[in-house]
Protein backbone atom coordinates (compact mmCIF):
# COMPACT_ATOMS: atom_id res chain seq x y z
CA UNK A 1 0.00 0.00 0.00
CA UNK A 2 1.11 3.52 -0.68
CA UNK A 3 0.06 6.81 0.86
CA UNK A 4 -0.91 9.96 -1.03
CA UNK A 5 -1.83 13.41 0.19
CA UNK A 6 -5.57 13.67 0.13
CA UNK A 7 -7.96 16.59 0.21
CA UNK A 8 -7.74 18.79 3.32
CA UNK A 9 -4.21 17.59 3.97
CA UNK A 10 -5.22 14.07 5.13
CA UNK A 11 -3.42 10.93 3.98
CA UNK A 12 -5.18 8.55 1.61
CA UNK A 13 -4.05 4.95 1.32
CA UNK A 14 -4.21 3.31 -2.11
CA UNK A 15 -3.80 -0.29 -3.11
CA UNK A 16 -0.83 -1.17 -5.30
CA UNK A 17 -1.61 -1.35 -9.01
CA UNK A 18 -1.23 -4.64 -10.81
CA UNK A 19 1.17 -4.58 -13.65
CA UNK A 20 -0.20 -5.21 -17.11
CA UNK A 21 1.85 -8.41 -17.30
CA UNK A 22 0.34 -9.73 -14.06
CA UNK A 23 -3.18 -8.91 -15.28
CA UNK A 24 -2.57 -10.72 -18.58
CA UNK A 25 -1.12 -13.72 -16.76
CA UNK A 26 -4.17 -13.88 -14.48
CA UNK A 27 -6.49 -13.65 -17.49
CA UNK A 28 -4.58 -16.42 -19.30
CA UNK A 29 -4.77 -18.62 -16.20
CA UNK A 30 -8.54 -18.10 -15.96
CA UNK A 31 -8.97 -18.96 -19.65
CA UNK A 32 -6.87 -22.11 -19.29
CA UNK A 33 -9.01 -23.21 -16.35
CA UNK A 34 -12.18 -22.58 -18.33
CA UNK A 35 -10.92 -24.59 -21.32
CA UNK A 36 -9.80 -27.46 -19.07
CA UNK A 37 -13.26 -27.63 -17.52
CA UNK A 38 -14.97 -27.66 -20.93
CA UNK A 39 -16.95 -30.86 -21.39
CA UNK A 40 -16.42 -32.13 -17.87
CA UNK A 41 -19.26 -32.74 -15.48
CA UNK A 42 -19.83 -33.80 -11.94
CA UNK A 43 -22.22 -36.59 -12.98
CA UNK A 44 -21.72 -40.14 -11.86
CA UNK A 45 -19.66 -41.70 -14.63
CA UNK A 46 -18.03 -45.02 -15.28
CA UNK A 47 -14.68 -44.82 -17.03
CA UNK A 48 -13.08 -47.70 -18.82
CA UNK A 49 -9.63 -46.20 -18.99
CA UNK A 50 -7.84 -43.32 -20.61
CA UNK A 51 -8.64 -44.26 -24.20
CA UNK A 52 -12.36 -44.68 -23.62
CA UNK A 53 -15.32 -42.44 -23.01
CA UNK A 54 -17.30 -41.97 -19.84
CA UNK A 55 -20.80 -43.37 -19.68
CA UNK A 56 -23.54 -42.27 -17.30
CA UNK A 57 -23.82 -44.86 -14.51
CA UNK A 58 -27.46 -45.42 -15.48
CA UNK A 59 -26.35 -46.67 -18.91
CA UNK A 60 -23.14 -48.50 -18.12
CA UNK A 61 -24.14 -52.16 -17.96
CA UNK A 62 -25.94 -53.49 -21.03
CA UNK A 63 -28.00 -56.62 -20.50
CA UNK A 64 -27.93 -59.79 -22.60
CA UNK A 65 -28.50 -58.97 -26.26
CA UNK A 66 -28.13 -55.25 -25.58
CA UNK A 67 -25.71 -53.11 -27.51
CA UNK A 68 -24.27 -49.93 -25.99
CA UNK A 69 -22.62 -47.26 -28.15
CA UNK A 70 -20.98 -44.16 -26.68
CA UNK A 71 -19.88 -41.32 -28.93
CA UNK A 72 -17.63 -38.72 -27.33
CA UNK A 73 -15.41 -35.87 -28.38
CA UNK A 74 -15.83 -33.34 -31.13
CA UNK A 75 -15.32 -29.63 -30.79
CA UNK A 76 -18.31 -29.33 -28.43
CA UNK A 77 -17.28 -32.15 -26.10
CA UNK A 78 -20.21 -34.36 -27.06
CA UNK A 79 -21.11 -37.48 -25.11
CA UNK A 80 -24.08 -39.43 -26.46
CA UNK A 81 -25.00 -42.93 -25.37
CA UNK A 82 -27.28 -45.17 -27.43
CA UNK A 83 -28.63 -48.37 -25.93
CA UNK A 84 -30.15 -50.81 -28.41
CA UNK A 85 -32.07 -53.56 -26.58
CA UNK A 86 -32.46 -57.07 -27.99
CA UNK A 87 -36.11 -56.28 -28.79
CA UNK A 88 -35.02 -53.25 -30.86
CA UNK A 89 -36.12 -50.67 -28.32
CA UNK A 90 -33.55 -47.88 -28.53
CA UNK A 91 -32.87 -44.88 -26.36
CA UNK A 92 -30.38 -42.07 -26.61
CA UNK A 93 -28.92 -40.40 -23.52
CA UNK A 94 -27.05 -37.14 -24.09
CA UNK A 95 -24.41 -35.63 -21.80
CA UNK A 96 -27.06 -33.76 -19.79
CA UNK A 97 -28.63 -37.22 -19.25
CA UNK A 98 -31.75 -36.25 -21.18
CA UNK A 99 -33.29 -39.48 -22.47
CA UNK A 100 -35.23 -39.89 -25.68
CA UNK A 101 -36.39 -42.87 -27.65
CA UNK A 102 -35.14 -43.18 -31.22
CA UNK A 103 -35.34 -45.51 -34.20
CA UNK A 104 -31.84 -46.18 -35.57
CA UNK A 105 -31.17 -47.27 -39.11
CA UNK A 106 -32.01 -51.01 -39.18
CA UNK A 107 -29.25 -51.83 -41.67
CA UNK A 108 -26.62 -50.16 -39.45
CA UNK A 109 -27.88 -52.06 -36.40
CA UNK A 110 -27.74 -55.37 -38.31
CA UNK A 111 -24.24 -54.55 -39.59
CA UNK A 112 -23.01 -53.82 -36.07
CA UNK A 113 -24.72 -56.91 -34.61
CA UNK A 114 -23.08 -59.07 -37.30
CA UNK A 115 -19.59 -57.98 -36.22
CA UNK A 116 -17.97 -60.19 -33.60
CA UNK A 117 -16.32 -57.60 -31.36
CA UNK A 118 -13.91 -60.27 -30.13
CA UNK A 119 -12.35 -60.47 -33.61
CA UNK A 120 -11.92 -56.72 -34.10
CA UNK A 121 -8.23 -55.80 -33.80
CA UNK A 122 -7.51 -54.22 -30.41
CA UNK A 123 -5.91 -51.21 -32.05
CA UNK A 124 -5.03 -50.02 -35.47
CA UNK A 125 -3.36 -47.19 -37.24
CA UNK A 126 -5.45 -44.14 -37.77
CA UNK A 127 -5.16 -40.71 -39.26
CA UNK A 128 -5.29 -38.08 -36.53
CA UNK A 129 -8.44 -36.00 -36.84
CA UNK A 130 -8.62 -32.86 -34.73
CA UNK A 131 -11.84 -32.73 -32.72
CA UNK A 132 -12.90 -36.13 -34.07
CA UNK A 133 -15.31 -38.50 -32.38
CA UNK A 134 -14.44 -41.64 -30.45
CA UNK A 135 -16.94 -44.51 -30.33
CA UNK A 136 -17.04 -47.20 -27.66
CA UNK A 137 -19.15 -50.23 -28.55
CA UNK A 138 -20.12 -52.86 -25.96
CA UNK A 139 -22.00 -56.01 -26.77
CA UNK A 140 -21.92 -59.64 -25.69
CA UNK A 141 -19.35 -58.99 -22.94
CA UNK A 142 -16.92 -57.43 -25.45
CA UNK A 143 -15.88 -53.82 -25.83
CA UNK A 144 -14.04 -52.04 -28.63
CA UNK A 145 -13.04 -48.37 -28.85
CA UNK A 146 -12.61 -46.84 -32.31
CA UNK A 147 -11.99 -43.28 -33.45
CA UNK A 148 -12.56 -41.32 -36.61
CA UNK A 149 -9.74 -41.83 -39.08
CA UNK A 150 -9.34 -45.61 -38.53
CA UNK A 151 -7.26 -47.25 -41.27
CA UNK A 152 -7.94 -50.93 -40.42
CA UNK A 153 -10.91 -52.10 -42.57
CA UNK A 154 -12.66 -54.03 -39.77
CA UNK A 155 -12.28 -51.16 -37.29
CA UNK A 156 -13.43 -48.71 -39.99
CA UNK A 157 -16.54 -50.89 -40.63
CA UNK A 158 -17.33 -50.88 -36.90
CA UNK A 159 -16.86 -47.11 -36.80
CA UNK A 160 -19.15 -46.58 -39.82
CA UNK A 161 -21.94 -48.73 -38.35
CA UNK A 162 -21.72 -47.06 -34.91
CA UNK A 163 -21.70 -43.60 -36.49
CA UNK A 164 -24.72 -44.47 -38.69
CA UNK A 165 -26.71 -45.64 -35.66
CA UNK A 166 -26.02 -42.42 -33.77
CA UNK A 167 -26.65 -40.28 -36.85
CA UNK A 168 -30.08 -41.87 -37.30
CA UNK A 169 -31.08 -41.26 -33.70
Amino acid sequence: MSTLDGPAGGAVRTAPRCSRTAALALCALAMAAAVAACGSSSEDAVSAGPATASVPASASAPGAGTMLIVRSGGIAGVRDTVRVAADGQTRLIDRSEAIRMCRPDAQAVQQLQALDLGTVPASGSREAIADGFTYRVRSGGQQVVVAEGEQDPVRAELLAAAAAILASC
